[in-house]
């Protein structure tokens, strides 16, 4: 899957992966009217703040051709949380695209990517930090808990794992087998379980 080089200078040793492919996960993305990836993509209200979000963008998490480390790639996140639904099983939706990393699509519904599999997570008691929101009485909207976290995606020598973690480095996710050249199709969710706005964002 990927070709490792290690350079050895003293006791000193670099390994890094170089990329076939790129990988990321489906996020939100907070609608920009001047954003050219936002023109004609889904966009829905959310109440509980006031703004507008574009579903099924993607953050690429490493890209085609791309050096990356056997350390990983961590990236932050936050993600919105009914008041207790704190224990509920989250899915993050992984993708993967074989195109140039100059030609990668912003979202899910344009050509170049596809659903790669779903991580399970539960966010509750493992040292996320949770903060609840609306919580005053001049404040408009539902409460909800505003959760951070990270998100590691780890370059094996012939297969990738994804990892949520906490801010105090506690793993999240039901442990997954990891992603090798066989890929396991996603599961399929019903329509009367889709929540647009039940996706993670970036955190700023």
């Amino acid at each position: 899957m990927d070709r490792v080089q290690t350079i050895s200078r003293g006791d000193v040793v670099f390994k890094e992966r170089c990329c076939r492919l790129s990988y990321g996960v489906l996020c939100l993305d907070e609608y920009n009217p001047n954003n050219p990836a936002h023109i004609g993509q889904k966009v829905s209200m959310d109440p509980r703040d006031g703004k507008k979000w574009v579903e099924n963008q993607i953050d690429w998490e490493n890209f085609k051709g791309e050096n990356v480390s056997t350390e990983g790639v961590l990236k932050p996140y936050v993600m919105k949380i009914k008041p207790g639904r704190e224990g509920k099983l989250w899915q993050t939706h992984v993708v993967m695209s074989t195109v140039p990393s100059d030609q990668l699509p912003s979202s899910l519904n344009q050509d170049g990517a596809r659903r790669l599999c779903d991580v399970e997570s539960v966010l509750k008691d493992k040292g996320v930090e949770m903060k609840l929101k609306n919580r005053h009485w001049y404040q408009r909207g539902e409460k909800y808990i505003r959760a951070k976290f990270d998100i590691k995606v780890i370059l094996g020598a012939a297969d990738l794992k994804f990892q949520l973690q906490s801010k105090t480095k506690d793993v999240l996710n039901k442990d997954h087998d990891e992603i090798q050249v066989k890929w396991e199709l996603p599961r399929q969710n019903s329509a009367d379980d889709y929540d647009g706005l039940a996706a993670p964002y970036k955190a700023k």
